[in-house]
């Protein structure tokens, strides 16, 4: 067993405005973590090819009392994506201490339709020009994990080329966190907005209070849908 400063979130999945839950360099009262617990953050440092020089790097920073960079709300100083064996693209967000924050939208389970003609609710087929497309994906999972904290839903979705995106149903939400001193609460899950319009993407939003030494903070991971593509805002 080790000591190590309390935390609340390893994985990042998308706090109000500018705000961030972690804007403080340093932790509070000191808690165990447990060896499972730390082979599980080293693990997922190293699923990401995190260099096991920057590993060390950064447990020590845990062990000292010092926050990742990951969880100050500062901006990463390197985006990628990867694709995973199963065909899932992942977005690895790569902080100036080498800490990571990983997010996504999970495919290769969802049911997929494709077609040329253009039905969603009761939408007139005749006002959809001749030739626009769509994708449909029912059960998609989005996600985003840091190493202290993990949030998901499932989503039905559909992007429409040359039409207004929609989002038909949300689901099945699960927030955690994956570190001790942290608990989360008042989790909701709501469709914002289900289609797009000329101002505004549709919208799914999993909100969550995240509770630590120095009380609790709002939190969302987002589903964005709109203009042909969709992406997964992020705050916590």
């Amino acid at each position: 067993m080790k000591k190590v400063l309390s935390i609340i979130t390893i994985l990042t999945l998308f706090i109000v405005g500018n705000s961030y839950m972690f804007a403080s360099e340093s932790y509070g009262d000191e808690i165990t973590l447990s060896s499972n617990e730390i082979t599980r953050i080293k693990s997922l440092l190293s699923e990401y090819d995190v260099s096991i020089e920057t590993q060390t790097y950064l447990m020590n920073k845990l062990e000292n009392g010092e926050k990742w960079d990951s969880e100050k709300g500062i901006e990463p100083v390197s985006t990628h994506t990867i694709v995973k064996n199963n065909g899932t693209e992942e977005i690895v967000e790569t902080f100036p201490d080498g800490s990571i924050a990983i997010s996504g939208v999970d495919l290769s389970t969802a049911e997929v339709s494709t077609d040329i003609i253009v039905t969603p609710y009761d939408l007139d087929p005749g006002s959809i020009s001749s030739g626009s497309g769509y994708t449909s994906y029912r059960g998609a999972k989005v996600y985003k994990n840091t190493a202290f904290i993990g949030a998901q839903f499932y989503a039905d979705f559909t992007q429409v080329n040359g039409g207004m995106s929609y989002i038909s149903r949300v689901y099945d939400e699960k927030v955690h966190a994956l570190t001790l001193g942290g608990s989360i609460g008042d989790v909701s899950l709501q469709l914002v907005r289900d289609r797009e319009n000329l101002n505004y993407d549709a919208e799914a939003k999993l909100s969550f209070v995240a509770n630590a030494w120095a009380g609790g903070t709002n939190c969302y991971l987002k589903l964005v849908v709109g203009k042909g593509t969709y992406s997964t805002p992020y705050s916590y």
